[in-house]
């Protein structure tokens, strides 16, 4: 019998011993993405975005970069991407095939897209006109060289090899120009099956388009990282009606030896594409993650003025964008697509974080500074402070004949005076407000009267009656009874009560608005809009106010940010 507990405790503890071991390189995994000097790149052929969200999600917690191929969106659904992950950054190529008009009756396919930490976003530069429907990636800015990482999907083998032929063509003319400037990683999937002659882990014939691959890498001395020894994991990517390595990870030569892993990740029962990821590792110096805290303090536009701005405010903003703008292949005859906007907007709002940052000064919020709070009351603060220091350095003496003791009390004398003083006139002048925007602005002077009530205590909680009878005390009860409530009442009914032509009064405005949004008695933008319409409606933004997505009112106004608009 204590034979037999003893076994059973054996076993149990080897139970436990393997969850530890499993627990431990799951959370080793998730650590090497966003370690310093590493970057994890993964590869993976998605089939179709919408069922591949969940296993995309784990394959991105132990990952800096993910290119996907086949997402099957539509351009104006490549957003998304971006809502994915939220620690994530996305750049999305739909396919040339899924034209405007056939959104809804076309099914989606093929697409590319690379993703990327957002704490990379200082070292990740994203090539928005680089690449095509197949191609599309990203720069990374290192001290000794710069990375080019490109997400590739090549037509399938069923196709005419021809096509494939003419794809690798135009992927190499962007090999040829990024070698110019660094080195290169292409990862995703390449429909090529390499064979024997790809590596030492290669099996098989090498087929058609394996051929046109090999030499594509001998010309441009690249190397497939998942045919070499180091390699684990299966020794396939794909899995349909037979098996075939046609997902690969090529880098230029002269980076090779920074490759120190490489994965081929077996298939999992939430991975829903016939594919199986890819995952590289490569140990690159400079590569940091930077996690941007909220600062502390705010800027102090209201201690500079005009001429300040612009001679050293503008300056700096006119630096940036202009050098910005030239290296953009902008033309008055070629229309923008999303992500190209997208990302002009973002680098000029970070063109205006920086000029500010660099050239207005800055101010810390206190929070028990009150609202009447001048330059005489911090004066005698910190007389009173100096005095107080004073007077505790010599023992905090408490005679009547002492000096330090009798000066301490009247500077805190004198400010308790100028405070009280300051306050009343404060209180005083907000009355006034009150009773004159109650005559001229209602809205206004409600305001005034809710900010100067007592706030309630919203801890407090007010049980209420369910449908039953019931009385609930209980917060999460209190909030289901109401979630409940307001989910039923504007939900069609069958019951007799429910009013049907109401409904069905709703339902035609709502189509008649949304067909008069699109009339044609409204000319606003039959002309292009001018530099002074952008420039008036920026100077009329009122001040201290959030702005447009990032970018504050004050630095839209106080910039040449119209004319880059």
């Amino acid at each position: 019998m204590a034979g037999s507990k003893n076994v059973r405790f054996i076993c149990i503890s080897q139970q436990l011993w393997l969850i530890l071991v499993l627990l431990c390189i799951g959370y080793v995994q998730t650590q090497m993405a966003g370690s310093k000097d590493r970057l994890v790149i993964t590869a993976w052929n998605v089939q179709g975005l919408s069922a591949s969200v969940p296993y995309l999600k784990r394959i991105m917690q132990s990952s800096d970069i993910v290119a996907v191929s086949e997402h099957c969106l539509y351009e104006n659904n490549l957003w998304e991407l971006n809502e994915i992950e939220e620690s994530f950054l996305a750049l999305g190529r739909a396919s040339f095939d899924l034209t405007p008009d056939k959104y809804g009756y076309t099914p989606g396919h093929a697409g590319t897209a690379i993703l990327w930490r957002k704490t990379l976003s200082e070292t990740v530069i994203p090539l928005v006109n680089v690449g095509n429907d197949r191609v599309c990636g990203v720069k990374l800015v290192l001290p000794e060289n710069n990375i080019f990482i490109f997400s590739v999907y090549l037509p399938p083998c069923a196709s005419n090899l021809a096509d494939f032929d003419e794809e690798l063509d135009k992927l190499e003319e962007i090999v040829v120009r990024s070698s110019m400037e660094g080195h290169v990683i292409l990862i995703g999937d390449w429909n090529a099956h390499l064979g024997k002659n790809g590596g030492p882990r290669g099996w098989g014939n090498t087929t058609k388009s394996g051929r046109l691959l090999l030499e594509f890498m001998a010309r441009n001395s690249l190397i497939a990282t998942d045919m070499d020894d180091m390699c684990t994991g299966p020794l396939h990517t794909f899995q349909w009606q037979g098996s075939s390595q046609i997902d690969h990870c090529l880098v230029s030569r002269a980076i090779a030896n920074n490759v120190c892993n490489c994965e081929v990740i077996d298939d999992e029962l939430i991975n829903t594409s016939y594919h199986l990821p890819l995952r590289v590792t490569l140990k690159l110096e400079g590569v940091t993650h930077k996690v941007k805290s909220t600062p502390s303090w705010r800027l102090a536009w209201h201690k500079v003025d005009q001429s300040y701005i612009c001679n050293n405010y503008t300056p700096e903003v006119d630096k940036n964008l202009d050098s910005f703008l030239s290296c953009q292949s902008l033309n008055e005859n070629r229309l923008l697509n999303n992500d190209e906007i997208d990302y002009i907007i973002n680098y000029s709002a970070a063109v205006l974080h920086n000029a500010s940052e660099k050239t207005i000064p800055k101010t810390k919020f206190s929070k028990g500074l009150k609202s009447y709070w001048d330059p005489e009351l911090t004066q005698l603060v910190k007389r009173k402070n100096a005095v107080f220091k004073a007077w505790k350095k010599a023992g905090k003496p408490r005679s009547n004949d002492n000096s330090l003791w009798l000066q301490y009390k009247q500077a805190k004398r004198e400010f308790r005076c100028a405070q009280r003083r300051h306050e009343y006139m404060h209180e005083m002048n907000e009355q006034e407000r009150i009773v004159q925007s109650q005559e001229i602005d209602q809205r206004y002077f409600w305001k005034l009267v809710n900010k100067s009530r007592k706030v309630q205590n919203v801890s407090d909680i007010h049980p209420i009656v369910n449908d039953s009878g019931q009385v609930l005390h209980e917060q999460a009860e209190i909030c289901s009874e109401w979630y409940s409530y307001f989910s039923n009442l504007a939900s069609p009914d069958s019951s007799e009560e429910y009013d049907y032509d109401f409904k069905n009064t709703v339902e035609y405005e709502l189509t008649d608005i949304h067909l008069n949004s699109y009339s044609d008695h409204d000319k606003i933008l039959d002309e292009p809009i001018t530099h002074d319409e952008v420039q008036n409606a920026c100077m009329k933004l009122k001040s201290n106010k959030a702005g447009a997505g990032t970018i504050s009112v004050t630095s839209m106004s106080s910039t040449v940010v119209p004319t880059c608009i």
